[in-house]
C-alpha cells in the first residue's frame, strides 16, 4: 500500500526508486542490460479541473492509468510521479523501442472516450533511455523531462525523445 498512489492506483515514486536501485543493481552485475523511460504529462489538466471540477479531474486521471496500464507488457510499470504526471520504466528496452510504445499510449490516450467531463483528452511525452554504464537514472529523467518539454512547447499530443 505504501509503494502505491492511493487516487489512480499507479505505483508511487518511492516504488519507482526501489525498482530504479534494483535494476541498477542487476545492470551492474551482469553489465549487459539498459532501460528506458517515458514521461507523460496530461495535456491542459488544469484546464481540465478548473472548467468540470477536481472530482471529474480525479476520475480523468484514474481512467488514465487504467487505459494506460492495458497496453502495457507485463515487465513495464507506471508510477504517478506527482499531480498529472506519469512515468513509464520499460526494463531491457532500447530507447527507440521506447519511442514506438511511446507513441502507442499517446494513441491509447488521444482515442479513449470519457463519459463525463471532456469526451476526449491528449497527452505529452519525453522518451530517455540509459545510454551507458556510467549514466544514471538523474540524467536520464533530466533528458526525458526535456523533451517532454519540447513537446509541451510544440502542439502538444506528441512524444519527443532524447535518444
Amino acid at each position: 500500500i505504501a509503494m502505491m498512489d492511493p487516487l489512480t492506483q499507479a505505483y508511487n515514486r518511492a516504488k519507482f526508486e526501489k525498482v530504479i536501485e534494483a535494476e541498477e543493481e542487476r545492470i551492474s552485475r551482469y553489465k549487459i542490460s539498459y532501460y528506458s523511460i517515458i514521461i507523460i504529462d496530461i495535456d491542459n489538466f488544469k484546464l481540465i479541473n478548473d472548467t468540470y471540477g477536481h472530482n471529474v479531474g480525479d476520475n480523468i486521471l484514474k481512467d488514465f492509468v487504467a487505459n494506460v496500464q492495458k497496453y502495457l507488457r507485463k515487465n513495464d510499470m507506471l508510477f504517478r510521479w506527482g499531480g498529472e504526471e506519469f512515468i513509464i520504466f520499460l526494463p531491457q528496452t532500447e530507447c527507440m523501442k521506447a519511442i514506438i510504445a511511446a507513441e502507442k499510449v499517446r494513441n491509447v490516450i488521444e482515442k479513449y472516450r470519457f463519459g463525463y467531463g471532456p469526451k476526449s483528452i491528449t497527452c505529452s511525452l519525453g522518451v530517455s533511455g540509459k545510454r551507458d554504464m556510467s549514466d544514471d537514472i538523474t540524467n536520464i529523467i533530466k533528458r526525458a523531462d526535456s523533451a517532454l518539454y519540447t513537446a509541451k512547447r510544440g502542439c502538444k499530443n506528441r512524444v519527443e525523445s532524447s535518444c
